[in-house]
């Protein structure tokens, strides 16, 4: 059963100059930290429309910061 760490809120307005990775790139960073080595990790899409990024048995849920009600 995967469990939800916590959610990373994220933003499409793009600022000058600013380097914007993609969701393949963030799992193929991921795959290369050392501590993640031996962790699954993918990119699934969530009920909520927004994307679940998996590690191991942890699920971090990736949603538009301008859409995130606080």
């Amino acid at each position: 059963m995967l469990r939800l760490k916590r959610r990373v809120t994220a933003s499409t307005s793009q600022l000058a100059n600013q380097h914007v990775m993609s969701p393949n790139e963030i799992v193929d960073f991921l795959s290369q930290i050392l501590e993640l080595n031996g962790c699954a990790i993918s990119l699934e899409d969530s009920p909520t429309g927004s994307l679940l990024f998996v590690v191991g048995d942890n699920a971090y849920e990736l949603v538009d910061a301008t859409e995130t009600v606080m």
